[in-house]
């Protein structure tokens, strides 16, 4: 075991750390709680020769993340999730992943979000028209389909709603696989025919099968056509480093997975929340609507463009409440490369695995006042960030709240995932009252790949 010259943090140690981490595997949120709570904002978990700190403290994380960034590198949980995604920007490490951001900023600038814009509406009412006017709906399914569909024709140009069935089972069951890849002995047994290992193959095949025909489907196009086509996936193919080479089509169809699965199960999963809230408040669905009557002229006024983003401030403010709640990324895991000093006073020593759990900063009461309350209030203070100054706090901390990461590794969609979260969400509420079903079968958070609610069924009823 490493030797420091400075005391380890508090926390389990020997049997109880085997313990704790198998629990922060299967059961993270509540385990993240009971370990918060019994040794405050740093702890060590230390056992069998891992040692695993984590951090609740907004500015020991600051120190991490972005003081401190080129000290550390992704942690185990995004090497395992490499079975699937491969070495896309969210896997990737080092020089190699900032030679990929690089490559990919330029296809996400926001002149060129504008026709996705047009894309997410019309998706939206392809979905609004198969909901009945009065009765109950499977809206985690629904959602779920219209995060597909837009990511379908936004990243690929391609209608995937006769794929949608197989797509959507894939990215189930590699949500679900995505757990048991933490365990110690996963990779020993990812290597034999178990039930979980071959249906997590034939998932991945489906997945990637899907982008390797998008990719065939380009063969032969020129550099022009594809710069002057719509999608994601041409701006891709004529991406260029900086010695002016593409990427090779192994990593091409990494990022392109990347993209899918980030693009599509995140929005989906963020809007299931947000229409599960919406339904339990009624007064914030009511403040939600009058805002989009206003700005759009009433259940059978005009349809929302991009250029309405800016007048639906209330809109974004319940998006972005939803992702203090229900971050989709609930924690990130970092190992150190060299040793770090943090403002707490702790020394990270090289090799060490860092936890960093948003869900819990984004629910402390030290820097949110009453948070478990959905309060979309909390953003209209400022148009970027959240109010500097919640009770007793002279001033928020910078990583308070970071549902798209921050430093070098925020994440690259953050504008594209904003601009689809207010569009929906006001055409929504201009359309349609949502209310909670009968059988009262409600959202609950399942941290899988991303912070999954579950089946979720909501009553809906056409506005008048």
């Amino acid at each position: 075991m490493t030797r420091t010259s400075t005391p380890l943090p508090p926390g389990p140690r020997g049997i109880a750390a085997l313990r704790s981490l198998e629990r922060l595997r299967v059961d993270l949120l509540d385990e993240l709680a009971r370990l918060h709570a019994a040794h405050g904002d740093i702890c060590m978990v230390a056992g069998a020769g891992q040692r695993l700190v984590v951090l609740w403290e907004p500015r020991d994380v600051e120190q991490v993340f972005i003081r401190d960034s080129q000290l550390v590198r992704k942690g185990f949980a995004y090497r395992r999730a490499r079975r699937l995604l491969g070495n896309g920007l969210i896997t990737s490490d080092g020089a190699f992943h900032l030679r990929q951001r690089r490559m990919l900023q330029p296809c996400l600038q926001p002149r060129r979000l504008t026709p996705y814009g047009e894309v997410m509406i019309e998706e939206t009412d392809r979905t609004l028209a198969s909901w009945p006017t009065a009765g109950e709906i499977d809206i985690e399914r629904d959602l779920g389909r219209l995060g597909l569909a837009v990511i379908g024709r936004t990243l690929f140009d391609r209608d995937l709603s006769a794929d949608a069935t197989g797509v959507y089972d894939a990215v189930e069951v590699a949500r679900r696989q995505f757990v048991g890849s933490l365990a110690p002995l996963a990779p020993l047994a990812q290597r034999l025919p178990l039930p979980s290992t071959l249906a997590f193959r034939r998932a991945r095949h489906t997945l990637r099968g899907v982008v390797e025909a998008a990719i065939d489907a380009r063969d032969g196009r020129d550099e022009k056509a594809l710069r002057e086509a719509p999608d994601l996936l041409s701006l891709l193919l004529t991406a260029r480093d900086e010695d002016d080479a593409p990427m090779p089509r192994r990593q091409l169809v990494d990022e392109a997975l990347t993209n899918l699965l980030a693009g599509h199960d995140t929005i989906a999963n963020t809007l299931t929340w947000t229409s599960w809230l919406l339904a339990n408040h009624p007064e914030i669905a009511d403040r939600l609507a009058a805002e989009a009557d206003a700005v759009l002229g009433g259940p059978a006024g005009r349809t929302p463009t991009v250029e309405d983003v800016a007048s639906l401030p209330y809109a974004r403010a319940v998006f972005l409440e939803t992702l203090r709640l229900y971050p989709q990324c609930y924690s990130m895991t970092r190992t150190t490369l060299e040793p770090i000093d943090l403002p707490s006073g702790t020394r990270l020593e090289r090799g060490w695995e860092v936890l960093i759990p948003q869900w819990s900063i984004h629910r402390d009461a030290r820097w949110w006042p009453d948070p478990e309350r959905f309060d979309p209030a909390r953003f209209l203070d400022a148009p970027g960030c959240p109010r500097s100054a919640p009770a007793d706090s002279d001033e928020l901390p910078r990583l308070a709240f970071f549902a798209f990461g921050a430093g070098r590794r925020v994440c690259i969609g953050q504008a594209y995932s904003m601009m689809e979260g207010v569009l929906v969400l006001a055409r929504l509420a201009q359309r349609v009252r949502l209310t909670p079903a009968a059988d009262g079968t409600g959202a609950h958070p399942h941290a899988m790949f991303t912070l999954w609610p579950g089946p979720v069924r909501l009553h809906v009823e056409t506005r008048a």
